[in-house]
This record gives C-alpha cells, sequence and structure tokens, in this order.
C-alpha cells in the first residue's frame, strides 16, 4: 500500500544519484545508485576517506577490512553480514538489518596493527534537503501509511505537509571494534561527499553492537538480592506447607507455592458466582495480546509494509484495527463487578464504610506484582535477549522506569508523556485506579437514593461519557483513526482522547448500570419473555458489531470524513460497544444466555481467568523482546501472526504463573493476615469459609469474581472474604489492564 509513498521513495532515492523521479519510475535507474552505499565501494577513496577520523587506529583496522575483504576469511564475513543491494524498498521496507550474528562472532582479528572484533552498526541515511512537500487526498490517497514512515507528518486528512528528509533508508554495516559510531559517521559522511552525493548519515552509539558481554550494575544487583529473598521465602513457605504437621499458621504459607496453586489451578464457585465474567476475562485479554502481536509487528522491520496497511484496513481484520476496544471490555467489567458487589454486600448495612480501607485494599491488592515488574523492567530486562534493536527498546524503557517509576506506583502516569511511560500499558492500571479512587461518589447514592434518583444519576453519568470524547475530539481535531495514524505521539492535547480518565469514563459507568441491573434483576428474580430474550441478543450483536466495524468507513482510501464526523464516531464507539459487552453478561449471568453463557463460563477457563492481571504486565515486556530480537524484516500476514499470538498467549500465562504465585498471592495473603482478617490456622480458615457456615443472609451470595474490595464500618470487613473459601478467587474479579 506504499502506492502512496512511492513517488517519494523514488525521490528519495533519486537523490543519491542526481537522478530525478520521473526517470527513475520508467527506467528503474535507481538500482545504479543504491550500490553506491555497498561499504566495499570504500576501497576506491580509502586514502581521503579515513584520513577524515582522527582515531588512527580505527582508520588503520579499516584499511585492513578493506585491502583484504576477498582474501581474509574474517574479513569476508565482515563484508557478508553488512547490507548491499537495499531490497524491497518500494513495498516499504526501509531498515535493512543484515546478519547481525554472523558480525559479531567475529573476534580477536589480529591485523599487525593492533587486535579488534566485528562490530554491528545501524547507519541512517537522510536527504539533506529540508524541502516540504503539500499534497491533497488526489496526491495521498493513503495518509496513514505516510505517518508510519514520516512520523512529523502535519495537517490533517485533505491536506498534509511533510519534510522529504523524514524517509529514511536504515542500513546495517559490520566495522572495525576500534571504530566508534562518530567515527563511522565521520567516514561514511566523507565517502559520501567524495561521491558528491546529497545525502547525510547518521550512527547512533546506541545502534552498535559487539559480542563483548555487559557486567551488571549496581541497581542490577540490588534487584537481583531482592528476588533471591522471595526465592528464599518462597522455598520456605512451600517446605513449611509440605513438611509441616499439625495446624499450621496462615502467616507463614502466605508464600507456599502448593497452597497458592492449588487455589489458582481450583475450579469450584459459588452457586451465585457471575461465571460468565471468567470466560470474557480471558478472551478479552487474549484480544489484547493479538492487538499488541500485530502493533508491535508492523512497526518491526518488514518487508510489506505497503501491502500491511490495505492488510490491517481490509473489513475482514477490523477485530485487529479496533483491537483498543478489548480496554473498554475490561472498563465495564471493573464498574459492573464494583457496582453488583458493592450494592449485594451493603444491602443489609444502615451505615457507611470505610472509605480509606477500601482505597488501601485496593492499593495493596494491585501494587506488589505492578511493582516487580517495573523494578525487573529498570534493571535486568535489557539483558535477557539480543539483536540489532532489542538493546535500545529494552534501554529506553529502563531509563523510563528508573525515571519514572513513581507516577506508576502513584497511578498518575497516564497525565505524563506517553513516549516516557514506564510500561506502555500500564496507564490503563492508572485509569482504573484513578475511577475506583472516584467510584464511593456513585456508589452511595446506589446505595442510599431512590430509584429514580439513580436512574438520573447514572444516566447523567452516561451522557457524560459520550459527550467528553465527542468534544475532546472535536475541539483538537482528532480524527477516527488517530491511532492509526499515530496522532497519540502529537502531544497530550490529542492524546488525552485514549490516556485521560475524564474522556475513558463512558465504557466504566456503562459498567457500574449493568452491575445494578444485574443486581436487582437477581433479587427480584427477573424472568424474561422469549420476545424480550431475542430482542436483547439482536441489540447486543448489532452494537458490538456497529461499534466494531464502525471505523471501516474511516479508513477507506477515498474517505472524506469531517472532523465532525470522527468526533461523533469517537463520542459514540465505545460506549456502543460497552452496552454491548453489558448486555452479554447480564443475559448470561441472569440465566438466558444459552450456549454463549456455556462457552464463557467453561470452567478450564476459570484458573486461566485468575491469571489476566499478571498476563496483562508481563505479556509486553516478552512481546517487545521477541519482536525486537528479530534478526531478518518479518512478513507481516495472518499466517505468521497467528502462530506468534499464540506462542504470546502460552509464554505470557507461563510468566503470568511465576508473577502470581510468587508475588501477587503471597502479597494478599500478607495483607488478610496483617490486617486482621486472616490470623488463624490453616483448617480454622477452612472451616470458616465453608459454605455451611455463614454469618448473615449476604454471605452465600458473595460473588467470588470480585476484586473491587469494599471495607465496611466495622474495620477491615471486606465485602469479598466475608465468606470466600478460595482467597484467590476473590482477587482475580478485578479487570485486567490494556
Amino acid at each position: 500500500m506504499l502506492r502512496m509513498l512511492l513517488p517519494y521513495v523514488l525521490s528519495f532515492i533519486s537523490v543519491l544519484g542526481t537522478y530525478n523521479s520521473a526517470e527513475l519510475v520508467h527506467d528503474h535507474q535507481w538500482k545504479d545508485v543504491l550500490p553506491y552505499l555497498n561499504i566495499k565501494n570504500f576501497q576506491e577513496t580509502r586514502s581521503s576517506v579515513f584520513a577524515t577520523t582522527n582515531n588512527t587506529i580505527c582508520a588503520q583496522h579499516f584499511q585492513v577490512y578493506m585491502d583484504q575483504i576477498t582474501t581474509s576469511y574474517w574479513a569476508m564475513l565482515m563484508f557478508d553480514s553488512s547490507t548491499k543491494f537495499p531490497e524491497s524498498v518500494l513495498m516499504g521496507q526501509s531498515v535493512f538489518l543484515g546478519n547481525f550474528d554472523e558480525c559479531i562472532e567475529v573476534e580477536h582479528v589480529n591485523t599487525g596493527v593492533g587486535v579488534f572484533s566485528g562490530q554491528y552498526c545501524l547507519a541512517e541515511f537522510r536527504q539533506k534537503q529540508d524541502a516540504v512537500q503539500t499534497l491533497g487526498p488526489q496526491n495521498l490517497p493513503h495518509v496513514e501509511s505516510l505517518r508510519i514512515r514520516a512520523p512529523n507528518v502535519r495537517g490533517n486528512d485533505r491536506t498534509v505537509a511533510f519534510d522529504l528528509s523524514d524517509l529514511s533508508l536504515t542500513l546495517s554495516y559490520c566495522i572495525p571494534s576500534t571504530c566508534s559510531a562518530k567515527d563511522f559517521e565521520e567516514i561514511f559522511t566523507s565517502y559520501l561527499q567524495d561521491r558528491n552525493l546529497p545525502v547525510m548519515t547518521s550512527v547512533a552509539e546506541e545502534y552498535c553492537q559487539t559480542n563483548e558481554g555487559k557486567s551488571l550494575a549496581t541497581e542490577d544487583w540490588i534487584t537481583v538480592g531482592i528476588l533471591a529473598a522471595f526465592l528464599l521465602l518462597i522455598v520456605s513457605s512451600t517446605a513449611y506447607d509440605l513438611i509441616g504437621k499439625g495446624q499450621k499458621k496462615e502467616l507463614l504459607l502466605a508464600f507456599s507455592v502448593y497452597s497458592n496453586g492449588k487455589k489458582l489451578l481450583s475450579t469450584k464457585s459459588s452457586g451465585d458466582t457471575l461465571q460468565a465474567v471468567h470466560g470474557i476475562r480471558f478472551i478479552t485479554i487474549c484480544w489484547v495480546i493479538l492487538g499488541h502481536r500485530y502493533t508491535l509487528d508492523s512497526k518491526a522491520p518488514n518487508i510489506n509494509l505497503s501491502t500491511s496497511i490495505d492488510f490491517l484496513s481490509d473489513p475482514g481484520r477490523l477485530y485487529i484495527t479496533n483491537s483498543p476496544l478489548s480496554v473498554d471490555t475490561f472498563f465495564v467489567l471493573s464498574g459492573l463487578l464494583l457496582g453488583y458487589i458493592f450494592l449485594k454486600q451493603m444491602k443489609h448495612k444502615t451505615s457507611g464504610f470505610n472509605i480509606p480501607m477500601f482505597y488501601v485494599h485496593r492499593y495493596i491488592r494491585l501494587t506488589p506484582p505492578y511493582a516487580i515488574v517495573i523494578l525487573f523492567i529498570a534493571t535486568l530486562y535489557r539483558y535477557v535477549g539480543s539483536g540489532p534493536l532489542l538493546p535500545v527498546t529494552a534501554n529506553q524503557m529502563a531509563e523510563d522506569c528508573q525515571s519514572n517509576w513513581w507516577r506508576n506506583i502513584l497511578y498518575i502516569n497516564n497525565y505524563f508523556d506517553i513516549n516516557q511511560m514506564c510500561v506502555p500499558q500500564s496507564w490503563y492500571l492508572s485509569v482504573d485506579m484513578q475511577l475506583f479512587l472516584l467510584s464511593p461518589i456513585v456508589l452511595y447514592p446506589l446505595w442510599k437514593w431512590p430509584r429514580k434518583w439513580n436512574i438520573l444519576l447514572l444516566g447523567t453519568l452516561a451522557i457524560g461519557g459520550v459527550l467528553s470524547p465527542f468534544i475532546i475530539s472535536y475541539v483538537e481535531e482528532v480524527s477516527a483513526t488517530f491511532i492509526v495514524e499515530n496522532q497519540l505521539a502529537a502531544g497530550f492535547e490529542k492524546a488525552q482522547l485514549y490516556f485521560a480518565a475524564y474522556s475513558r469514563f463512558g465504557p466504566w459507568i456503562i459498567g457500574v448500570i449493568f452491575g445494578y441491573l444485574v443486581y436487582e434483576a437477581k433479587r427480584k428474580e427477573l424472568k424474561l419473555s422469549l420476545i424480550q430474550i431475542t430482542a436483547a441478543w439482536i441489540l447486543s450483536i448489532v452494537a458490538m458489531l456497529a461499534s466494531l466495524d464502525g471505523i471501516y468507513s474511516f479508513v477507506q482510501p477515498d474517505a472524506d470524513k469531517t472532523i465532525l464526523e470522527s468526533a461523533f464516531y469517537n463520542g459514540l464507539f465505545r460506549n456502543v460497544w460497552a452496552f454491548s459487552v453489558g448486555v452479554t453478561i447480564f443475559m448470561c449471568v441472569t440465566g438466558y444466555g444459552g450456549p454463549v453463557n456455556t462457552l464463557l463460563s467453561w470452567r478450564v477457563i476459570t484458573p486461566l481467568s485468575r491469571l489476566t492481571y499478571c498476563v496483562y504486565l508481563t505479556h509486553m515486556n516478552y512481546q517487545f523482546v521477541e519482536s525486537r530480537s528479530a534478526r531478518t524484516p518479518i512478513y507481516l500476514a495472518d499466517l505468521t501472526e497467528f502462530p506468534a499470538f499464540l506462542s504470546d498467549v502460552i509464554i505470557s500465562l507461563i510468566l503470568a504463573a511465576i508473577l502470581s504465585l510468587g508475588f501477587e498471592a503471597p502479597a494478599i495473603n500478607l495483607e488478610k493476615n496483617l490486617l486482621g482478617r486472616g490470623r488463624k490456622t490453616k483448617q480454622d480458615n477452612t472451616e470458616e469459609g465453608s459454605p455451611q457456615k455463614q454469618e448473615g443472609s449476604d454471605k452465600g451470595d458473595t460473588n467470588k469474581l470480585v476484586e473491587e474490595p469494599v471495607a465496611l464500618g466495622e474495620g477491615i470487613h471486606n465485602i469479598t472474604e466475608v465468606v470466600v473459601k478460595d482467597t484467590r478467587e476473590d482477587r482475580m474479579g478485578h479487570p485486567i489492564k490494556e
């Protein structure tokens, strides 16, 4: 789909050989130009080229390399691993990786003037001129494709301006390790000037690598010590659980993999559990993983960028284009579970609930595994792999977490520069926490006010959930395809439509509404007629398809949508999707789900659903490593993406299980014991948690899925733990983050 990029790629290439684009289009004379970027051509001008660097050893070693490029095996390897003649340029490929491992495996070359090894470098080439091209829709049918290649594109869907120098080629070279990136840049710049090619090159130090190992820094050793201490606790607690006899103290079992593992794998649930939520949650996290897989691979070097844009705008793949809707499913689950369980547990209460403990409990439940992930990314993450692009990505992520970790643990990072966000997907955690902090404003009236006032309150908030994104989209001129066009990187003015709590609360409020409706339906034992059931399911399906496929007309080449149309779409589509999800849950949990409920309530999904929070925290970290470790450009297609997606799910579940059993479950157990709710032996706890032992009429109705806790007036009595036998199930109701 680089139809619109073709003239500009050709223009760029034409500059290399002082040809015009028309000649290139018809005669393909650009093939005579690109070979000038072959490092072997240094042989012809090496005396003048190497004289430009102040690094004498580098110059000497480079000359030896050029002299022996066809006679010595080590020099052949270095040349063989470098980019020769770039291919697939007209299909959008702009990064050429050569052979990374072949280059760095050249070690300890003794030249008589010192020893060096192979050093892999990526050099970027751009046109010197800062000419600004301004184009209309007749010349530029696919603006989004250009934005992928030229991030500084200005303008809107009708008129686009960009610097031709934004379009670049990145080639790989294997050079002597005694040369710094600056040395190589100076040598190549001199060569380009000698050839009279109006192209400039840049070589960044972080894009040059050798096979030399890295030693751990102080902060890395501190992390190793912390993880070793946790491992010791886990081993000791598990041993005590397995070897100890008689009554066992719950506090000492907090880190037991055996006990926590049994809870994790249990498929038991109470009769009043909203079992369908498990299925929706797991399917949604899989959707999140799939969307992130396509997103990362579309930004990785690939040989078919031109067709991949058409690929993603295909009507059969709008589930990928619109995969950010998965986040809104989690907002719906968050609001629904919070509203439903709060009303259920407070229906016999006359006094208020303990709001400070309401907040403290939530923070303790979510933060420990989150903090461990932040710590790992800030330190050891940069050592987990290798590749042409991985060190730059991993080091940047480490730097962001070292500098901005405090924004994350305060859950405010969604209001800062998204390009410096530690744990990129964590913006959702912040929005969800902020909505939770504000939830008493909604929950208290639901508990105390008459029904008509509740309807007015929830209706007003739901309308606000539509108006807020509509106004932001219209005022800031955010298009419906703002994610595809990468408008999120244009500053917070546009990014607030995606990251701010005040623009994303609509689906959460709709979730609270359906939580209220589920509570009322179960309390009154709602009965629906066949016509009502059919109408509800039709409405749900239509709403789901409308919100999912509504973007199709906006991504077409001839789309000529106004800002007002985009604003209406941005204001409605997330809320319509939330409505469809809410209807689906309502029908399933009230007994009208049929085969849909059977699938979503499948017991096998229950343990997987409990891992979704930790899957959310870990999956992108693995995907970054896998994607940025690639040695060759990829071909973006379903046949390659779906196997990668399946491996993402499996590996993410394994990593999530480690994170959950090692940090999440122990933190939950410690919180229960240290805050006064669990100072009992293992046997006593089992007896008290049994369905037969109840304290009041609510107890048998406790929903074991809910993570949303409410500390009631009499201290720290959590609504999710009144009679819950399986302490893992109550905490896993927390919807996952995107």
